[in-house]
């Protein structure tokens, strides 16, 4: 998604904090518009229903955390410090949006109803970013293959399950954070020569 800018700007910004406050099925586009200081209207010049303004929002959100996970992986540093990095990101940014909203598991409902291609194609490009970065690590010997000899492929993947299982798991922000740290450590001292 392009820059966003102006009244559209203003009716995703509204758009989230209703969502978010009110979940994805109590809110509705009078309320967004209100919200947002237009008629209703106005948004369906933007965007031709809820259900759009929703994928919009989703398409929004991840292409904000794929760039801030390129930033991390184009980043000049240890290879595991660019991973942790990017791990930290993509998971503890998706866990802290879901988490703070009072409707956080309605909206990962609606997520996987209405916007489930979105984050599939997040997803892949995510899992690619880490392939790359451990294949980086692997040939420069920053990262140490495994006794059963791992590719980049399946290790990537396992440090992506696990992430996930961080989230499923992580009862708030704190403990998210806690638990991925320590998740981190183990990382590192298996795969850090």
């Amino acid at each position: 998604m392009n820059a966003v800018v102006g009244k559209e700007r203003a009716i995703l910004d509204a758009a989230m904090r209703l969502f978010s406050q009110r979940g994805y099925r109590k809110t509705s586009i009078e309320e967004i518009a209100a919200a947002a200081g237009i008629g209703k209207g106005t948004v369906y010049l933007y965007f031709e229903s809820k259900e759009r303004l929703f994928r919009a929002l989703c398409e929004l959100v991840t292409n904000h955390v794929l760039a801030e996970v390129e930033a991390a992986v184009g980043d000049d540093g240890p290879i595991f410090a660019r991973l942790a990095a990017a791990l930290r990101v993509k998971f503890g940014r998706l866990f802290r949006i879901v988490a703070s909203a009072p409707y956080g598991r309605e909206l990962v409902e609606s997520r996987d109803e209405l916007a489930s291609d979105v984050f599939r194609a997040f997803d892949r490009r995510f899992e690619a970013l880490v392939i790359e970065l451990v294949e980086r690590g692997m040939l420069r010997r920053e990262i140490r293959a495994t006794s059963q000899r791992l590719t980049a492929k399946a290790i990537a993947q396992t440090l992506l399950a696990a992430s996930r299982g961080v989230s499923l798991a992580a009862r708030d922000a704190a403990d998210f954070d806690r638990r991925f740290e320590e998740l981190l450590a183990v990382i590192a001292e298996g795969l850090t020569p």
